[in-house]
């Protein structure tokens, strides 16, 4: 698995995050995760309303896919937006900023939220602090908005406001005051944004507390943000849309040449399994688990070998099964009546050779057969055999 490094961000991206490691105090906050968790300077609040023309105009010119100009030393970045359901907050986009060698593993993810306050454009972001594994469940997920219900606020935790200010074509928002940070000797940051056609710019600054700039761009006057830009682009995941709401997305593509599973073959893969409110089942990634193997067909749900069918070695996918496909209104162990699961597949292998004789076949999966449980599987239950070592269950 590839490991994130030190990447670029902005004080939009970056207005609250986890701790990061020790780093250059004058390097740009572009090369690192921020704000930690514990600063949430605001209160949640639902701020209902209709969409007008700038707020409308503005969703639009923030959404789709943009690539961060290239940068001496430091990783291209891609930001992704699309807008979302969220109840109780009406124009709202799910936001993902990732390397562009890892777009599978957004570093920041979060929701940004427009609404007028006394009549003025504001941008808020809403962090998924309340429920942990959410930001890894939604994470790809921009692409197929629509597969994206999410009804519980208390998951969402705002971290900073932005005012709006439109001139002309231009959008551009400014945080509306400090927010408080622990990094680096900063004790608040500040942050800007800039949108107009194509062309989208971010940045953030930390300053201590006699004013003066401890971190962001270098140059310029100390109170003057230096932006970095993002230039949108056409480049979006595959999206596959089957029967029943099952969806599935490509969210990281396999090379042209390499090795695609067939109806029989085996395919060894890592896995995370979550529910849509952001429970964590299992993972194939958790110390002391392995990749597992699996024939397909032969999945626990009749839903995972329609997902499945025609994975690439190196092709990673997110995969949104709705409950009628998966456990219906009973639920299952350890997942709740109703829910709606989201996996992360990653290939690894594909072995196409037919199975052993004397192996059983594994039961039919036609693409339009319904898609309950087979017989007794448990959402905790391994996905398939691991390739050496065995797989221990998730803790009951």
């Amino acid at each position: 698995m590839r490991t994130l490094a030190r990447t670029a961000t902005t004080a939009l991206l970056c207005a609250a995050a986890a701790p990061c490691p020790a780093q250059d105090r004058l390097a740009p906050p572009h090369e690192a995760v921020t704000q930690p968790a514990s600063d949430r300077p605001l209160t949640v609040a639902s701020t209902p309303g209709a969409a007008d023309a700038d707020i409308s105009r503005l969703l639009g010119l923030l959404s789709g896919s943009f690539s961060g100009a290239e940068r001496p030393g430091s990783p291209s970045l891609t930001f992704s937006a699309a807008p979302v359901a969220v109840e109780g907050f009406p124009n709202t986009l799910l936001v993902q900023v990732a390397r562009a060698d890892a777009p599978a593993e957004p570093f920041r993810l979060y929701l940004l939220h427009a609404f007028r306050r006394r009549g003025k454009l504001t941008l808020r972001t809403l962090e998924p602090w309340g429920a942990p594994g959410l930001a890894g469940a939604l994470a790809g997920l921009w692409a197929a908005p629509e597969a994206v219900r999410l009804s519980d606020a208390a998951a969402l935790k705002p971290s900073s406001d932005m005012a709006v200010v439109r001139i002309g074509d231009l959008f551009r928002a400014k945080t509306l005051q400090p927010v408080p940070t622990t990094r680096d000797g900063a004790v608040e940051m500040r942050s800007s944004l800039a949108i107009s056609g194509g062309t989208l710019r971010l940045a953030d600054a930390g300053y201590d507390a006699e004013g003066k700039r401890v971190w962001g761009q270098p140059g310029g006057d100390e109170s003057e943000l230096q932006e970095i830009e993002f230039t949108r682009n056409a480049v979006t995941p595959g999206v596959r849309r089957e029967p029943g709401g099952l969806t599935i997305v490509t969210t990281v593509p396999p090379k042209p040449d390499a090795p695609r599973h067939e109806p029989g073959g085996e395919i060894t893969l890592h896995f995370t399994h979550w529910t849509s409110t952001g429970l964590r089942i299992q993972s194939s990634r958790d110390p002391g688990r392995e990749p597992v193997k699996v024939r397909i067909p032969g999945a626990p749900l009749a839903a995972l070998d329609r997902a499945l069918e025609g994975i690439a070695r190196g092709e990673r996918r997110k995969i949104v099964i709705p409950p009628d496909l998966a456990y219906g209104e009973r639920g299952r162990g350890t997942v709740p009546p109703n829910s709606t699961l989201i996996y992360d597949f990653e290939c690894l292998a594909v072995d196409n050779t037919p199975a052993a004789p004397g192996v059983p076949e594994p039961p039919s999966a036609d693409p339009h057969a319904h898609s309950h449980p087979r017989p007794d599987p448990r959402p905790d239950d391994p996905i398939g055999s691991p390739p050496t070592n065995g797989i221990p269950e998730t803790p009951r």
